[in-house]
């Protein structure tokens, strides 16, 4: 029995997803270093240009729906290695659903206005519905892995 399965989807999503992740990753730090002067210690009080407002505002609206979306995968493609393919074939039916819905979702609640009366703001649903998908795909692997592993 194989320790690692080298199945060609799961080493091409792995693979595409530690490269969004980490393309989203540079983008972010190569834009921050541009935007230092954003934020200027002066006498141990940090002051805000409001001209950098939108740098951030842009960030949170753009970088982080793709970072945070395409890291769950990354995590589900780290365990996906360690499945036989049959968990993966199981995983990508839902996945094919599930992946774009929390995708749009994300990138729905990051464009909203955070004018909630009732109920957590729409930031709370960024970071509930990643660990969401990666929680239910790591059960669905899980599950058919253990269906599996006396055959």
């Amino acid at each position: 029995m194989k320790f690692i399965q080298y199945n060609k989807n799961t080493i091409l999503l792995l693979a595409i997803s530690f490269g969004i992740t980490l393309g989203s990753m540079f983008f972010l730090w190569y834009i921050s270093a541009q935007y230092s002067e954003c934020f200027p210690i002066k006498d141990g009080i940090n002051y805000i240009d409001s001209s950098c407002v939108h740098f951030y505002d842009n960030y949170k609206k753009n970088i982080l729906p793709i970072f945070i979306s395409f890291f769950s995968l990354f995590a589900v493609a780290l365990v996906l290695l360690f499945a036989r393919q049959e968990s993966f074939d199981v995983w990508r039916k839902n996945a094919i659903i599930a992946f774009p819905l929390m995708f749009i979702f994300i990138w729905y609640f990051s464009h909203t206005a955070n004018n909630a009366t009732f109920g957590p703001s729409d930031d709370v649903y960024i970071y509930i519905l990643a660990p969401l998908f990666v929680i239910i795909s790591y059960l669905i692997i899980g599950i058919k892995s253990w269906k599996l592993r006396g055959k």
